[in-house]
């Protein structure tokens, strides 16, 4: 308990406890909590198709105006949820940290200061964490032979998970193709007047470069 309690190790505990809330509240919320997280991330409009058939990395590389934190962000978490690789580095973050301190104290009597273990630890767990995203989004988010194309989700169900979408403002959405797998595309409303909100499930009508137009889900607006 004390390498817990230890004032030295407060970043890593905080880091431990905060995961384990946020998987708690993610299942009582029934998927909220990643929407939430989505919303946090900057604004990404950008002339990139993050659709999980597309290869992240060639994504990026392609991308001519793409601001540094979005370069950085779909770089670090590649294909998985923002959720499922917060949990990775909080995980990885905390764990780096407790058992690095518990073996340094082992061998000096006392733990390192916070300002010497926490930045390493923090450039490690990033490292370490996209590692493991992208084995992960391999695994879990593969394509294999239920590869689908983009054109197939037409006249899908989409739930937005960045900022609110309008006319002439394009955000992120998530939907799940027949196969199971999840895919990340960009919608915008085909509507003029019309706003979607973070968590709203919207109807892709059409493609039109990367971005698919959408209009409202007649079953929401009947409800």
């Amino acid at each position: 308990m004390e390498l817990f309690l230890a004032s030295e190790n407060t970043a890593f505990s905080v880091a431990l406890a905060f995961m384990i809330l946020v998987l708690i509240l993610e299942v009582l919320s029934s998927g909220i909590i990643s929407g939430m997280l989505d919303s946090l991330v900057p604004d990404i409009d950008l002339d990139i198709d993050i659709d999980a058939d597309m290869d992240a990395d060639a994504d990026i590389s392609g991308g001519a105006d793409i601001p540094a934190l979005s370069k950085i962000f779909i770089w670090t978490k590649d294909r998985v949820p923002m959720l499922v690789y917060f949990i990775i580095f909080l995980t990885v973050f905390s764990s780096i940290g407790f058992v690095t301190q518990y073996y340094i104290k082992r061998a000096i009597g006392h733990y390192l200061p916070w300002f010497f273990i926490v930045p390493s630890a923090f450039i490690l767990s990033v490292l370490i964490s996209r590692y493991i995203s992208k084995l992960l989004s391999k695994i879990a988010f593969k394509d294999e032979t239920t590869a689908v194309s983009s054109d197939s989700f037409i006249g899908s169900l989409a739930t937005i998970t960045t900022n609110v979408a309008k006319k002439g403002r394009r955000v992120e959405a998530r939907l799940t193709d027949k196969h199971g797998q999840i895919h990340y595309v960009f919608i915008e409303p085909e509507e003029k007047g019309a706003e979607f909100k973070v968590g709203e499930e919207v109807l892709l009508t059409r493609k039109e470069n990367d971005t698919f137009k959408c209009v409202e889900n007649e079953l929401t607006e009947r409800n």
